[in-house]
């Protein structure tokens, strides 16, 4: 499969080595692009990123995932590749991750994106999914919810096992490189905003699997804690899916 695969890093020089050690023995078509705030880190990276004899390239940041996630977007978007992948430096692939995502294509000529359901998660040193631990009382515990909040999250849990479930989107295509960008003024939700935009548009082929292909490496000082523990973000993200799901357009 013709595909480049992006690694972006903010920080931690060991999960980018943990992270880079994961993807190379499946492919060597890997850039190492860096969006911080962090100048001493973009050094440490670049040393990293050169170890492996990997391209290295710094784009602009605000300090918002959305804006790395965009700036990786752009890389893709001047590249000829036929299928594209960005993987979270703090995370790891599977070790036949490449292989099933070739399988899953083979299977669907036609693919835009490929989403990630129920994937596996590090959390407190052991290993979970993510339906494990969002059906658990571990998601409360991490993001430090009580009262109201805790109940603006369940409503969020139960709108998204009714209508998508929350999902890493893997593989895009050439073609939806060029449709979609991830809106920074969502913090930490970014990307479950995106994925519901691109699987409620009816001409994007968005492919759902549950094979092993991606390990998160759940932090309580990461995005997605960030996210959790904001009562306001929840509420505005699960306002902006509803919208995305009722859409008239997308409803006939």
């Amino acid at each position: 499969m013709n595909m480049l695969v992006a690694l972006l890093t903010s920080r931690d020089v060991e999960k980018l080595k943990r992270c880079i050690e994961s993807v190379l023995p499946q492919t060597s078509d890997v850039v190492v692009v860096c969006n911080t705030l962090d100048f001493s880190f973009i050094e440490q990276a670049r040393v990293v990123a050169e170890a492996y004899n990997l391209e290295f390239l710094v784009t602009e940041s605000n300090g918002t995932p959305a804006k790395g996630k965009n700036s990786v977007l752009e890389i893709f978007r001047s590249r000829s590749h036929d299928y594209y992948m960005q993987v979270d430096a703090d995370d790891y692939l599977a070790p036949d991750a490449l292989t099933k995502l070739d399988k899953i294509v083979n299977e669907n000529p036609d693919v835009d994106v490929v989403g990630l359901v129920d994937g596996m998660m590090t959390y407190n040193g052991t290993d979970t999914t993510g339906n494990a631990f969002f059906n658990s009382a571990d998601i409360y515990k991490f993001a430090n919810v009580k009262g109201s909040h805790g109940l603006r999250l369940i409503e969020l849990g139960k709108f998204l096992a009714e209508n998508l479930l929350q999902n890493r989107m893997l593989l895009y295509s050439k073609k939806v490189i060029n449709s979609f960008d991830f809106d920074e003024t969502f913090f930490g939700s970014e990307d479950v905003v995106a994925s519901y935009k691109l699987y409620y548009n009816p001409d994007i082929n968005y492919v759902l699997t549950d094979e092993h292909l991606y390990v998160y490496d759940l932090e309580d000082s990461g995005n997605f804690y960030a996210f959790l523990s904001n009562p306001i973000e929840i509420k505005k993200v699960l306002r902006e899916l509803k919208v995305i799901v009722n859409e008239p357009r997308i409803q006939n």
